[in-house]
C-alpha cells in the first residue's frame, strides 16, 4: 500500500509544474535484525517502473546492500545513492517514513518534506513540513517535540475500485455465502488473532453459510486458523491494485486485525471505498477509530468483537448499510482529487520559501557513523534485553508498554 501511494503520487502530479525523479531501490539486508523485506518479482518491478516512465517520472534506481539497524539513523552501508542522487536535479525532496531522523535525510542539502506515518519527530531543521496521515500521528508529532506549524493533515488518498471482478468462482464460493476477510503485509510481528477468533465464533453459533479469504499477511494466519479448525482461503499478496480491488469485492464483511492497531489504516480504506462495513479493535495504535467514522466499529474486546459480527452476519442487511455510508464518508474524506492539490499547493509554498527555510541548515556529516558505532551497538542490545523481559514478564500487554520504555531510552540516550 505505502508503495502504491507513493507511487501513483509521482503519476498524478501535474508534469508542467513538476519535474519528478522517483528514486528507489530493492531492500538490502537489516544487520543485526531477523526482519526480512519483501522483494518485488522483476515482472512487478518492470511493470511499475514502466508505468512511471509512460507518465514522465524519471525513475532512477540505486542499491542498498546493507542497514545497520543499531543506530536509530539505520545508516545504509554500501550505496550508490549519493553518486545518484548528486546526478539530478533537486529542489525539493519528499519522502514516507515514521518521522524520526533517519538516513540519508539528516545528510541532505535541500528541503524536505515527509509524509510522517507514526508521528515521529527529527529535529533535523530541513525537514520543513510533516504531513501527517491522520490527526493522531499529528498529535503525536506535536507530543514528540514538533512544531504545530510545521504539520498538517494530509490523508493519504483513495483509488477507486478498478473492477468489479471477485474471486468467488475461482474458491468455489457461492453468491449465498457470506465472506470475512482482511488484507495485509506479510509481517509476522503484526498478527493478531481477534479476526479468526471472531470469524470461528460466528461459524460456531449461525446457521448462515460462512467463509473466510485473506489476502497476505504473516503465514501464522493460515497456521492460527488451522490450530482452532477453520477452514477458509488464503491468497498471495498482490502490488497490483486490479487483484487488491477483485479481492475486496469477494467478501462482504471486512474483519480487521493487526496486534499494534493503525496510524492511519490504509488497507481499511480500501475496504471502505469497496462498501465493506469494517469491524476491527482497539490496540497500542488507535487512529482507524477515525479513520473509519460511520463505517463501521473498533471493539474495545474479543466478545465485542464476536458479538457484532454474529449480529452482522445473522443480518447482513445492517452491514450492507453500515458499507454504504462508509463508502460515502471515505470518497468525500480521502479523494485523490483533494489531496492532491494539497500536496501541489505545499510543493509550490515551500519551493517559493525554502532559502528561508533552509538559512540555519548544515547537513550532518557522514562520518558521524563511525565515531558512534560501538555506542549504539551497546544500546541496542540494551534495548533488545528490556523487549525481551517485557515480553516474558507481561506477553501480549508489553505492546502497550514497550513504546513507553523505547521513548524512555531514547531521551535517556540521545
Amino acid at each position: 500500500m505505502t508503495y502504491r501511494t507513493v507511487k501513483n503520487l509521482a503519476l498524478k502530479l501535474n508534469k508542467d509544474k513538476f519535474n519528478v525523479n522517483y528514486m528507489w531501490c530493492k531492500p538490502g539486508k537489516d544487520l543485526y535484525s531477523n526482519f526480512s523485506h519483501p522483494v518485488p518479482s522483476d515482472k512487478e518491478i518492470e511493470c511499475q517502473t514502466r508505468e512511471l516512465v509512460d507518465s514522465g517520472v524519471n525513475a532512477v534506481e540505486f542499491v542498498v546492500n546493507e542497514r545497520f539497524v543499531p543506530d536509530p539513523n539505520l545508516p545504509w552501508k554500501d550505496t550508490n545513492f549519493w553518486d545518484k542522487y548528486y546526478s539530478i536535479d533537486t529542489d525539493i525532496v519528499f519522502t514516507w517514513r515514521s518521522g524520526r531522523q533517519e538516513y540519508p535525510f539528516c545528510h541532505i542539502n535541500e528541503a524536505v518534506i515527509e509524509w510522517n506515518v507514526f508521528g515521529g519527530y527529527d529535529k533535523s531543521k530541513n525537514i520543513v513540513k510533516s504531513l501527517a496521515i491522520s490527526p493522531w500521528c499529528k498529535k503525536d508529532f506535536i507530543r514528540n517535540g514538533g512544531n504545530e506549524n510545521k504539520s498538517e493533515v494530509v490523508y493519504l488518498p483513495l483509488t477507486s475500485p478498478v473492477t468489479n471482478e471477485n474471486f468467488r468462482k475461482e474458491l468455489n464460493i457461492d453468491s449465498e455465502t457470506i465472506v470475512c476477510g482482511m488484507h495485509q503485509r506479510n509481517e509476522d510481528s503484526i498478527f493478531d488473532s481477534h479476526s479468526l477468533d471472531a470469524i470461528k465464533n460466528a461459524v460456531n453459533k449461525s446457521n448462515k453459510k460462512i467463509d473466510f479469504v485473506f489476502m497476505g499477511g504473516s503465514s501464522k494466519y493460515k497456521d492460527y486458523a488451522n490450530s482452532i479448525g477453520l477452514k477458509g482461503h488464503f491468497l498471495e499478496s498482490s502490488s497490483d491494485y486490479f487483484d487488491v480491488s477483485k479481492f475486496l469485492n469477494t467478501l462482504n464483511i471486512y474483519t480487521h486485525a493487526r496486534k499494534d492497531g493503525e496510524t492511519l489504516g490504509a488497507a481499511i480504506q480500501e475496504a471502505m471505498v469497496h462498501k465493506l462495513p469494517i469491524i476491527s479493535h482497539t490496540s497500542q495504535w488507535n487512529a482507524h477509530i477515525d479513520t473509519i467514522g460511520i463505517g463501521g466499529k473498533v471493539c474495545k474486546t474479543q466478545n465485542e468483537y464476536n458479538n457484532l459480527l454474529l449480529k452482522w452476519v445473522q443480518n447482513l442487511d445492517i452491514a450492507k448499510d453500515i458499507g454504504k455510508q462508509g463508502k460515502l464518508f471515505a470518497e468525500e474524506r480521502y479523494s485523490w482529487d483533494g489531496v492532491l492539490k494539497q500536496i501541489e499547493d505545499i510543493f509550490e509554498n515551500i519551493d517559493r520559501n525554502k532559502d528561508k527555510l533552509l538559512l540555519n541548515w548544515r547537513p550532518l556529516s557522514l562520518d558521524m557513523y563511525k565515531k558512534r558505532k560501538i555506542y549504539y551497538f551497546i544500546r541496542f542490545y540494551i534495548l533488545n534485553l528490556t523487549v525481551m523481559m517485557l515480553i516474558k514478564l507481561f506477553g501480549q500487554r508489553s505492546t502497550r508498554i514497550l513504546p513507553i520504555i523505547k521513548n524512555f531510552f531514547r531521551k535517556l540516550f540521545t
